[in-house]
């Protein structure tokens, strides 16, 4: 019995010391109903003081219910939040899912598309080097072409020009055993062709190279393939213009264009001629000159320009004969010289032996007479016009 007063005693020291209440209270000081420790602190709690413990207990209960509701309306309000952030979460997730397998089927289109695109490209570099080839063996073909075209031509011109020495030699002998001077067609047969005409260049390109003993300054007469090498008149003789070598390789020579024949133009495959010249090293054709010539175009006719024109056909490969013979193909006649025997007054002066002027009259005489002996002879007379248009020549041409 001691033993649970004592274990009252302590348990009541325990409540006082939890409500606050001092030790000299006694047990009805605080458990009465109305005015005991217990009640009055129930009631403040309860925001009630002054009240009983049983009103007071009350009050709490329903404050304690109000409580309960207040939480429960909470609680659903936290259910249907997290019901909001799971359902959130989901369509993140959705989302997220479906944004990273858009990304993977772009990530695979993209692959494909890169695939394709390096085939394609795989494919352009393989047609454009198929091209390339096409191009450059086309290219090669036509090159090959138009060398054997060349070459052809060439071989003509060669049969033509044998021929023609043939033909040459033949009348040549007729001509021995005649006694008499047979016409020819001297200076009427093609040297060679224009292979490759840049008019706008004012340059060609012409089938004679140095194997054809081409050099600088050598000239030729164009003339139309469809007509050929006409020299009937200095109309004829001027073809559609002329050309000069400028630069010589093997097989082909360039040469600039020094004039073309008014309503006329030069082009690929026109016939080019000069009557000095001859691709055949065994013909040799010979010429007599006289006369004074006016090859600078300056209207005046010297006896200088003259020895130029002679050495001219030497340079070319002619040969310049003092006389007319069985052997001339051409007499070319400039202006006939003058001297004093043509003034009034001057016939004393001429007369003079070893004297200039007596000189000019030798050579006046000269000049008449080999006219004379061409005629005789039917030997082509060709006049400073005629000739120099047959040759190519042109007053602004450099002669090398």
């Amino acid at each position: 019995q001691m033993s649970a007063i004592a274990t009252a005693n302590q348990e009541i020291m325990g409540l006082r010391k939890a409500i606050g209440a001092p030790d000299s209270d006694t047990v009805q000081s605080i458990t009465d109903p109305s005015s005991g420790i217990a009640a009055t602190t129930i009631a403040s709690a309860a925001g009630r003081p002054g009240s009983s413990l049983l009103e007071a207990v009350r009050d709490l209960g329903s404050q304690l219910r109000t409580q309960k509701q207040v939480v429960a309306t909470m609680t659903r309000s936290l259910d249907e939040l997290k019901q909001q952030s799971q359902a959130s979460k989901d369509q993140y997730d959705a989302a997220i899912k479906a944004a990273q397998k858009t990304a993977a089927d772009f990530q695979t289109q993209n692959t494909g598309l890169l695939g394709q695109s390096s085939t394609l490209k795989d494919q352009v570099a393989d047609q454009a080097s198929k091209n390339e080839a096409a191009i450059t063996q086309l290219r090669e073909q036509s090159e090959a072409d138009r060398r054997e075209k060349v070459l052809q031509i060439e071989q003509l011109q060669n049969q033509l020009a044998n021929r023609d020495h043939l033909v040459s030699t033949l009348r040549q002998q007729i001509e021995n055993l005649n006694g008499s001077k047979v016409v020819s067609n001297v200076g009427n047969v093609p040297d060679g062709t224009i292979v490759r005409a840049a008019p706008g260049a004012g340059e060609v390109y012409i089938s004679l190279g140095r194997r054809d003993r081409m050099v600088p300054g050598l000239t030729f007469a164009v003339y139309d393939p469809r007509l050929g090498v006409r020299t009937g008149s200095d109309k004829e003789a001027a073809g559609k213009g002329g050309i000069e070598v400028v630069d010589v390789s093997e097989s082909e020579s360039l040469c600039r264009i020094t004039h073309t024949t008014v309503g006329q133009s030069i082009q690929t495959g026109d016939l080019i001629a000069n009557p000095v010249y001859h691709a055949d090293r065994t013909r040799t054709f010979h010429f007599v000159v006289a006369g004074d010539f006016d090859l600078d175009g300056d209207g005046v006719s010297t006896a200088a320009e003259h020895d130029r024109l002679v050495q001219m056909i030497k340079r070319w490969g002619g040969v310049v004969d003092d006389n007319v013979t069985t052997q001339t193909d051409f007499l070319v006649v400039g202006s006939r010289p003058a001297s004093a025997a043509d003034r009034p007054g001057g016939e004393e002066a001429a007369s003079q032996p070893g004297s200039v002027d007596n000189v000019r009259g030798v050579t006046q005489q000269s000049y008449d007479q080999v006219i004379a002996e061409a005629k005789e002879s039917s030997v082509p007379i060709l006049n400073q016009n005629r000739f120099l248009a047959m040759i190519g020549y042109y007053s602004t041409t450099i002669v090398r």
